[in-house]
């Protein structure tokens, strides 16, 4: 699976041809030959291996298994290494063995059966005795396992533990980026525990690291602060010389940040609304950096439309703009869009059509659903779902989000099994009962009953269908929750994006075990929220849009280090955010599920399967 979604991203091990440890006393002519890596080929292989003996046999069998693996064939690989007896192998085939047998098991979704092979206290014994190149691939896949299995802190250890190794300059430089992704990756409490209670120094020193860069976020003056008094305390560390390629960066903002923001909204028409609430959660943000010794830059505040929006783009800039936040409207950044340049950097609100040509200067921060489409889908294969159905409203945003949902999941493996899409919630219930077959179901029953007479026959649902991607608003949710479960498919998990999620001091017993993301923004404290809060009842949709403003404040500072760097992140209130190849800003919500009708926040860690059970009413 690709890393850096959430989460569950996770790293494969790739596996070379298996060419030493060979009996002395046997000719080991097929060596020589260059391996064929072709199902023929390994089948050949497997062949070859009924002629030799003892170890030679182990090691031909275990090449052979080797190649299956890499053909996609876990479970053949795995029944070939079953045939190895691995209390009789040296420790070099022992490895080898491990590693396959792992591997495949990580495959087949077999956890902890992995985990079992993994843990064995032999290969504990022998993994700091192993070559380095031995050594990664064994604890890469014990990062991958232990990522699936909801531990992150010791994935991360795994690669911590390969610093020790004999990797070389570059290895280690890779790792030690490796180490930092996976840090980054953590929740700030994940992340303070486990600082907490590391003994070891080398991992107290990383969790530091981690915890000082994303405590200090918002403000890169005290970030900038912390990073120095570190470096200070930790001169010989890894991660120290050099840098995480992001902290590298930081010297530079700091001393180079811009000095006058133009704010170009719609405050005056049909999105005046909107735009104000942008506008007070970016002030917030203002003053509470201000509060925190943070820079204090002018602003001034621009009403355009897209009729207007290239004069008044221009007047911003005469009048000594640096950067630009807005404008709003797809309309208003389509025309900026279409510009041959901007003169300086331009953070749009709102986001267009990917595939067309853009100013290097125009940066793209929306909250589209796109974005939480692809959650789901890493989500579900992250949790080993790979039948899909999905249900969604017969609209332009159901549109985009089986799209998208589709795309990212079958580029993960997964199988969109069929597709219901509703109109109004009066059909509802006959849409779920055909889509689960329950007339079919309910007809050879009868049909049963016509041959032999009366018979107790319940009702079964399809059986390939493994999850549900949902995208609902509360009031069709609460209705189509209890509807699955009428229809005999109460027991499928199922994953929706945060339109879900109206209220969350409302209980909602109706959508109890489903899955959802969404903002950061409700689940976390922050002095922007409390301030903007503060007296007032405020609903989802307006509190995303503060959300927005205060994310838009801190991000202006940051553009070039995000745009310069693979991998590199922001933090923000609406979410992990990262720049894609057309410098629009991809989110990764946080995951939340309903649990006795309450809203629980989960970790960015993805658990193997959903913490409560999907049977919970």
């Amino acid at each position: 699976m690709k890393k850096h979604a959430v989460l569950a991203l996770f790293l494969a091990s790739s596996l070379g041809f298996l060419t030493s440890c060979q009996s002395s006393n046997v000719k080991p002519t097929y060596i020589h030959v260059k391996p064929d890596y072709t199902p023929a080929g390994a089948e050949s292989l497997l062949n070859n291996a009924a002629a030799l003996t003892g170890n030679a046999k182990s090691a031909q069998l275990l090449a052979a298994a080797e190649m299956f693996a890499g053909l996609g064939q876990a479970q053949r690989a795995l029944d070939i290494g079953a045939q190895v007896d691995p209390a009789r192998l040296d420790d070099a085939l022992y490895a080898k063995h491990i590693q396959i047998q792992s591997q495949s098991l990580l495959a087949l979704g077999n956890l902890y059966g992995a985990k079992g092979r993994l843990e064995q206290t032999r290969l504990e014994q022998l993994l700091p005795r192993l070559s380095a190149k031995k050594a990664l691939k064994l604890r890469e896949l014990r990062a991958e396992l232990y990522t699936k299995l909801g531990n992150p802190t010791q994935a991360i250890n795994e690669r911590i533990a390969l610093n020790r190794a004999a990797l070389d300059k570059t290895e280690k430089l890779v790792n030690r980026e490796l180490i930092w992704m996976g840090l980054m990756e953590l929740d700030i409490d994940i992340l303070s525990q486990a600082l907490i209670n590391s003994p070891d120094p080398l991992e107290q020193g990383w969790y530091e690291l981690a915890v000082l860069s994303k405590n200090n976020q918002s403000n890169i003056n005290q970030q900038y602060n912390a990073l120095n008094q570190w470096r200070h305390e930790w001169p010989s560390h890894p991660a120290n010389k050099p840098l995480p390629a992001d902290l590298a960066l930081i010297d530079n903002i700091v001393n180079n940040q811009p000095q006058h923001i133009a704010l170009l909204l719609p405050f005056s028409g049909q999105l005046a609304p909107v735009a104000e609430a942008i506008r007070d959660g970016f002030m917030a943000a203002y003053y509470t950096n201000v509060q925190n010794g943070g820079a204090a830059p002018t602003i001034r505040l621009y009403d355009v439309s897209p009729s207007n929006i290239n004069a008044q783009y221009d007047n911003a800039v005469s009048a000594g703009a640096e950067v630009i936040i807005g404008p709003l409207s797809k309309e208003a950044t389509t025309v900026l869009a279409q510009r041959s340049s901007l003169a300086v950097p331009t953070l749009a609100l709102n986001q267009i059509d990917a595939t067309a040509s853009h100013p290097k200067a125009l940066y793209q921060l929306g909250l589209a659903i796109e974005d939480e489409a692809q959650d789901a889908a890493v989500r579900a294969m992250a949790d080993n779902k790979e039948l899909a159905m999905i249900i969604a409203p017969q609209d332009s945003q159901g549109d985009r989000a089986i799209e998208v949902f589709s795309a990212r999941y079958r580029e993960l493996g997964g199988q969109v099994v069929e597709s219901l899409r509703y109109s109004n919630e009066r059909a509802l219930s006959d849409l779920i009962k055909n889509a689960m077959h329950i007339n079919a179901s309910q007809q050879r029953a009868n049909d049963l009953r016509d041959v032999v007479g009366k018979v107790e026959a319940e009702p079964r649902r399809r059986q390939d269908i493994d999850c549900i991607f949902l995208v609902a608003q509360p009031r069709e949710a609460r209705q189509i929750k209890p509807l699955l479960a009428y229809h005999y498919a109460g027991d499928i998990p199922i994953y929706s994006t945060s339109s879900i999620h109206e209220d969350t001091a409302k209980l909602e017993p109706d959508l109890n075990g489903i899955r959802f993301s969404n903002l950061p923004w409700f689940f976390q404290s922050s002095p922007e929220k409390t301030a903007i809060n503060k007296g007032n009842v405020l609903n989802t949709r307006t509190q995303r849009l503060y959300a927005l403003g205060v994310d838009a404040f801190y991000l202006y500072p940051r553009l070039e280090q995000l745009n310069n760097l693979n991998n590199a992140n922001f933090w923000g209130q609406t979410g992990i955010l990262s720049l894609n190849n057309q410098q629009q800003f991809r989110r990764q919500q946080q995951w939340a599920r309903f649990s006795r009708g309450k809203v629980v926040p989960e970790t960015t860690a993805a658990p193997e399967t959903p913490v409560d059970s999907v049977f919970e009413q």
